[in-house]
């Protein structure tokens, strides 16, 4: 969260001065947490009013959001897991490890332990709510893209780093060992849901 700030809080200070004729062009590529505190920045963006295309308040132009193998929805994966250490029988020692402090408070934000959305929710259900500012605010860039790892990726599911659900999720083996996602990119891609 604190992380998400600074970064909105730079990106206004380093487009202030660009912004005289037309706001400027915003692309943002994140790796992995890079990619969640992207997320988070781009909704303190869109509650301040900087991002718009064509808006006259608007301090920034969003054009392109990149993330590479960013956990957009967590680190859980369904009882078909990878490892043993995801299976549910694990759960409790994985909560105990998480909570402990050894992963500090983003291990326990990934893993949905966390109360830290506006609404008492875990911040990534909050992130990923489709009618909330952070879903609003990605619907806001022309091209938006999640880069994942199909497998031998440890730590990030498949379907949490692509937001994919369905049947290009649902496909063979490792492709299905995430939960199904709460936002998924046709979600966001969804025309008859205009941004605000």
């Amino acid at each position: 969260v604190a992380a998400g700030r600074r970064l909105a809080d730079e990106l206004e200070q380093l487009c202030a001065p660009l912004t005289s004729s037309a706001p400027p062009l915003l692309s943002i590529v994140g790796h992995s947490n890079g990619g969640l505190v992207a997320r988070y920045a781009l909704g303190e963006l869109e509650a301040r009013g900087a991002l718009g295309d064509g808006v006259a308040s608007a301090r920034m132009s969003p054009n392109a959001f990149v993330t590479l193998s960013s956990p957009h929805l967590g680190v859980r994966r369904s009882n078909n897991a990878a490892s043993p250490f995801e299976s549910e029988a694990f759960q409790p020692l994985v909560r105990r490890i998480v909570t402990a402090g050894t992963y500090g408070h983003a291990g326990v934000q990934l893993a949905m332990l966390d109360a830290d959305g506006a609404r008492g929710a875990p911040l990534l259900v909050e992130l990923a709510d489709a009618d909330g500012l952070y879903v609003r605010a990605l619907r806001r860039f022309h091209r938006r893209i999640a880069v994942a790892s199909v497998s031998h990726e440890i730590l990030v599911p498949f379907g949490s780093g692509a937001l994919l659900s369905g049947p290009a999720h649902q496909s063979r083996r490792s492709l299905d060992r995430a939960p199904r996602p709460l936002a998924s990119a046709d979600m966001i891609d969804d025309p008859t849901v205009a941004a605000a």
